[in-house]
């Protein structure tokens, strides 16, 4: 009896966290996903256990999507009528409560097809990556593996770089590679160019974002949250908040999926001084990664000053001055300085 299917080739990089796919080729022409376990930016670990079945589809779409329960740590699906052509595998898995804690989606898969038949798909599930051990300097990789300090990444294949060990209750905090040196704005004066409306965050108070280096504001994981109670154009117009925004669309600019698509942020000015204090080894793996260094420029922070002025805390990237000379503030629409986007890693 004649293969059903053969694969003329297969470039496959499904991303959930820390997921791989890949063909076994073998008779049934079957793609085997290892899906992995969940590991969230909120330091919840989910199993096998808590993942109650998932939802597998296809694109272009041959049938409705498949929903398959999990069971004894795998599950299959299969789907039917392909005909020859390039394909795209996605699946969403949700726990008890129908909630989707994993998703995630494969690369091309092209197939020639001798007769419309099925392809079937087989899910694993590994363990995530463990963070726990990463050091300032390593790199985490565009799949969430990490690669140590001392190795020498290949091309455009580092998401972050570590710019703080876990520890003292704090996970592993890491730097994306790329920043924005043309300058960004933490929000804008007017909604547009008549100057008639003002943004709602250039003048609100919000106590919330206030803060050092070593009180007050200093996580910066929900800020976009807080901001969003505090100032009802944000969630509707996240442009009025031009660094905030990079924030939101760094994963997307920069083709990152799965894992590595979430929980990107900007970064408060505590985090910015954590990144200075460790600058010289950040700066070296930065260089390895083909990303773009700290050096010795101002970068602007998510935190406003405790002073009542509103303005915003900026920090200098230059070990050679003062501590007090390396803090600066200016007014929120103040678009003269860098910025930057920083993930965790539990």
């Amino acid at each position: 009896m004649k293969k059903i299917f053969t694969f003329l080739s297969l470039c496959l990089s499904f991303f959930f966290f820390s997921c791989n796919i890949f063909s076994t080729n073998d008779i049934y022409s079957s793609i085997v996903i290892n899906f992995g376990s969940v590991n969230n930016s909120r330091a919840v670990t989910y199993t096998i256990d808590n993942l109650s079945y998932c939802v597998v589809s296809i694109e272009p779409k041959v049938q409705d999507d498949i929903r398959v329960n999990f069971a004894n740590g795998e599950t299959k699906a299969v789907f039917r009528n392909l005909v020859s052509r390039t394909y795209k595998i996605k699946v969403s898995a949700f726990n008890e409560s129908d909630t989707k804690i994993a998703y995630g989606e494969s690369g091309r898969v092209e197939v020639k097809a001798y007769k419309t038949n099925s392809v079937k798909i087989k899910m694993e599930f590994l363990a995530p990556p463990d963070y726990s051990d990463c050091v300032v300097g390593d790199f985490i990789l565009k799949d969430g593996t990490v690669l140590s300090k001392n190795s020498n990444p290949q091309p455009d294949t580092v998401a972050a770089v570590i710019v703080r060990a876990a520890g003292d209750g704090k996970p592993a905090l890491g730097v994306g590679i790329f920043h924005n040196k043309d300058g960004l704005a933490w929000c804008k004066k007017y909604t547009d160019s008549s100057n008639t409306t003002k943004v709602s965050g250039f003048d609100t108070n919000i106590t919330e974002l206030q803060g050092t280096t070593t009180s007050g504001y200093t996580d910066g994981s929900d800020g976009w949250d807080i901001l969003k109670e505090a100032c009802s154009d944000a969630e509707a117009h996240p442009e009025y908040y031009p660094a905030w925004n990079y924030s939101l669309t760094y994963a997307e600019k920069n083709g990152l999926t799965g894992y590595m698509a979430e929980g990107w942020y900007f970064p408060t000015f505590a985090e910015l001084y954590t990144i200075f204090q460790n600058m010289e080894t950040v700066d070296a793996s930065l260089l390895k990664a083909g990303g773009d260094q700290f050096e010795d420029g101002w970068y602007i922070s998510s935190t406003i000053t405790n002073d009542g002025s509103d303005e915003v805390r900026q920090f200098w990237f230059d070990s050679y001055v003062e501590q007090v000379e390396r803090e600066g503030q200016s007014t929120r629409d103040d678009d003269d300085y860098y910025t930057c986007t920083v993930k965790a890693f539990n």
